[in-house]
């Protein structure tokens, strides 16, 4: 009995030593880790700023999108306006072509009608 009680007394000092053991080797792990969880820290402080910059951009490229359909319609419009107003031109000059043919007409018709009248004045004067 007194052999069987040493040989307990000898397991609670193992156990109490590898308790200590336990504690110095997890004080150490602890130890350890630290350097690598600020590492970890700092990466993702960096991970959220590079989000931050990719939402950004994301954001930026939507805008500049938007600002090329604007562009596209505000170019169409300008064009169509251009078409129209050329369409527009076309027709004035065709007009002022057409304006100046009847005004020569209008001229030889007004000289042939003085020569008529030049005619018909000598008749009556001989008359």
């Amino acid at each position: 009995m007194d052999e069987l009680g040493q040989i307990f007394e000898r397991c609670i000092e193992e156990v109490f030593r590898l308790e200590m053991h336990r504690d110095q080797l997890i004080k150490e792990y602890a130890q350890l880790q630290e350097p690598m969880l600020e590492v970890v820290r700092h990466l993702r402080g960096r991970l959220l700023e590079a989000q931050s910059l990719l939402t950004q951009a994301q954001l930026d490229y939507i805008s500049v999108c938007e600002d090329v359909q604007k562009l596209k319609r505000k170019l169409f419009s300008t064009a169509r306006d251009n078409i129209q107003s050329q369409l527009t031109l076309a027709a004035h000059q065709f007009e002022v072509a057409q304006s100046d043919v009847t005004q020569e007409e209008l001229k030889a018709t007004i000289q042939s009608l003085r020569e008529e009248k030049s005619e018909l004045e000598k008749i009556i004067q001989s008359v």
